[in-house]
């Protein structure tokens, strides 16, 4: 039926080129990363949009709620949000794993926060798996940054920000 050894292989070959690119990004200016984090973050999630079409994605809302004012938008979907989503999702969980385990594991670290991320967007589920997706990226960089200590709440916070204000806006010309 399937072949072990193969799967093996594959997955050996996917552990490795992750390892790959994550050192290739380590490299990376801070302002390089985060960019490459923010193209990311909206690229290539997109392709869940047409994975799963909306009419299987079993809708509890579209969204968060954006009928307040633009004012109130911009501050708490663009700066106070992504601050705190930073810290629980990816500063805490960081702090966490380190702290229960005796070796670090980026790949862990970035596969378990991403997941949470995720989950808590749990607006349908195709918004789930795009904020999975996104929460990859925001782990990924939160991860380099951290090692290198380069403010990663902050590195994290402001492309999340820039990220929620890209999809305000579209959201709003949408209307």
């Amino acid at each position: 039926m399937f072949d072990k050894s193969r799967i093996k292989k594959a997955y050996f070959r996917c552990i490795e080129l992750a390892r790959e690119l994550y050192k290739n990004l380590y490299k990376l200016n801070p302002i390089c990363l985060m960019v490459i984090t923010l193209f990311g973050m909206t690229v290539l999630p997109a392709i869940i949009k047409v994975i799963i079409p909306e009419k299987l994605a079993f809708f509890i809302s579209n969204g968060p709620d954006i009928n307040h004012g633009i004012i109130y938008n911009i501050i708490v979907l663009c700066i106070i949000g992504p601050i705190q989503e930073t810290l629980c999702y990816f500063a805490f969980i960081n702090k966490i794993l380190n702290s229960l385990l005796k070796k670090k594991s980026v790949l862990l670290y970035i596969v378990v926060s991403s997941i949470i991320f995720g989950s808590m967007h749990f607006y349908n589920l195709q918004y789930i798996l795009w904020a999975t997706f996104t929460g990859l990226f925001m782990a990924i960089e939160y991860s380099i940054a951290y090692r290198k200590n380069e403010r990663p709440i902050i590195q994290v916070s402001i492309v999340h920000g820039v990220r929620n204000l890209i999809s305000l806006i579209l959201v709003l010309l949408a209307k």
